[in-house]
């Protein structure tokens, strides 16, 4: 909260140094603060990866985007045709590297994350995140993008599942 009022000044001040009105400052602010939690998973899907290939199912969907910075986690079912659509332009992870990145993330659990927490998240919302210690065969793929923006996919073949991290400053 503390760091979204922090930003929210931040955008009022420089809306004013500018001789933007402060109110259309605002609403941009606003419109950047997009709790995953709040909207149906489909359309947090589509803010991040584009629309859904067909192959694409029950799309779960927490966390957050905002000013200061956002984590959104994502699960969804998917087909093999669905994967290759999805991981298009992803660079994939060696399996060491693989390995290493499922371990890493499964402490990026978004039940940690003091910005998501809500204690009984609708069905839509729980994306089972502890399940990535059950990987056995992880593929894992990701892309950075400018200004500190990475997308991590760990792909679960057997399970037909697929688990994004997005993470931003």
């Amino acid at each position: 909260m503390r760091d979204r009022l922090l930003a929210y000044s931040i955008l009022l001040g420089m809306a004013l140094l500018c001789g933007v009105p402060s109110c259309s400052m605002y609403q941009m602010a606003r419109q950047m603060d997009y709790r995953a939690n709040e909207r149906p998973p489909a359309e947090t899907f589509r803010r991040l990866l584009g629309a859904p290939p067909p192959g694409v199912s029950d799309v779960r969907a927490t966390g957050y985007m905002t000013i200061p910075g956002s984590r959104v986690w994502l699960r969804l079912r998917a087909t093999d045709a669905a994967v290759a659509a999805v991981t298009r332009g992803y660079s994939r992870l060696k399996a060491d590297e693989a390995q290493r990145a499922t371990t890493t993330l499964l402490e990026l659990s978004p039940g940690d994350d003091p910005l998501n927490t809500q204690p009984h998240l609708p069905l839509e919302h729980r994306v089972y995140w502890e399940e990535l210690g059950r990987v056995r065969m992880p593929e894992v793929y990701m892309k950075s993008e400018e200004g500190g923006t990475r997308h991590t996919l760990i792909v679960d073949r057997k399970r037909r599942l697929v688990y994004l991290y997005y993470w931003s400053q």
